[in-house]
């Protein structure tokens, strides 16, 4: 008896979850690399070292490559920061843990953040893909706002402080980290990382001398920290 024919585009004998998330893989890093635009779906099969016909198989076009990549590799690193600040009690605090914890998925997926701005330079052409990236941005506020709500309601916001200006602050620094990440070395990512740490802990800074342990208040007093 014939041994029974592979299904066409598929190798034979291959695991279909493994192969599915090797192709999404390579395209993570050749959009990240290339832009949308350029790249192509036998380029991305080339980097993966599979057939064109394979990545067919998985994904009928480009477009629902990219937007299953972003939906499966991106989008859940944000439940994941979230997850990693319950048991973090001051702002600070919660803080620090989320930046730490923000540069885990880069050192898995080293492709991450440089595809995520790429997919978010293609949101005027390509409404999938922007709003797939307005809905990662949303929810990084979201986060953002609720920690900053907690911190309210904690006390461990001072009363005097614009709730939303801190909430504007702090999502601009988490973003700008997030997108640094793609365009400088990892080990200088990292140092990034930890002088914004020491700043939001109080730490960075040297008093000023002969009035160590003070920093000038909003309105020009002196407060201790």
């Amino acid at each position: 008896m014939a041994a029974p024919r592979a299904r066409p585009g598929r190798p034979a004998g291959s695991d279909g979850e493994q192969t599915r998330r090797r192709i999404m893989l390579a395209a993570m890093g050749h959009v990240a690399e290339h832009g949308y635009s350029r790249a192509t779906l036998k380029e991305i099969a080339a980097e993966a070292g599979l057939t064109t016909a394979t990545i067919y198989h998985y994904f009928p076009t480009k477009l629902e490559l990219v937007a299953t990549t972003f939906t499966e590799l991106v989008a859940p690193v944000l439940p994941q920061l979230t997850a990693a600040t319950a048991n973090a009690e001051t702002l600070p605090e919660t803080m620090t843990v989320l930046l730490d914890y923000a540069i885990e998925p880069v050192r898995e997926l080293p492709h991450l953040t440089a595809f995520h701005a790429a997919v978010g330079a293609e949101r005027t052409h390509e409404p999938v893909l922007g709003k797939l990236f307005d809905d990662t941005l949303e929810s990084m506020r979201t986060l953002v706002e609720n920690l900053v709500d907690a911190a309210k309601q904690h006390g461990s916001l001072r009363d005097d402080v614009d709730h939303r200006a801190v909430v504007d602050m702090l999502f601009a620094l988490l973003r700008g980290l997030i997108e640094l990440s793609a365009a400088i070395p990892a080990d200088r990512h990292r140092a990034a990382l930890l002088c914004t740490e020491a700043m939001i802990r109080g730490e960075l800074f040297a008093p000023r001398e002969g009035t160590p342990g003070t920093r000038p208040g909003p309105s020009g007093g002196e407060v201790v920290p």
